[in-house]
């Protein structure tokens, strides 16, 4: 309840992308998988949301609510790309995993 509007619209785009890879490799689509991993990156990550919340992220109060909320969900970005590409590129997402 203290996150933004935009905060919880991506962590509902991030649940939904999720099980949209679930379901896909499930039937082997990888195209599917890739695909949809590549727009959530690309448009809704980098496009929308990082555009929209790098002010609160970058000079909102360190302690406050809407930085925290920001932090939520880039760790769940993060854990959902991770999720998405693992079995498709091993190394790399052991390799980010490792150093997050």
């Amino acid at each position: 309840e203290r996150m933004r509007l935009a905060d919880r619209h991506m962590l509902h785009l991030l649940a939904e992308h999720s099980s949209l890879v679930r379901e896909s490799y499930s039937t082997r689509q990888l195209h599917r998988v890739v695909g949809s991993t590549l727009a959530l990156a690309t448009e809704r990550l980098s496009a929308e949301y990082f555009d929209s919340t790098k002010d609160r992220l970058y000079c909102g109060d360190a302690g406050g609510d809407s930085r925290r909320a920001v932090q939520t969900v880039l760790h769940a970005a993060l854990d959902a790309l991770l999720l998405s590409i693992g079995p498709i590129t091993p190394f790399l997402a052991e390799e980010v995993h490792e150093h997050r």
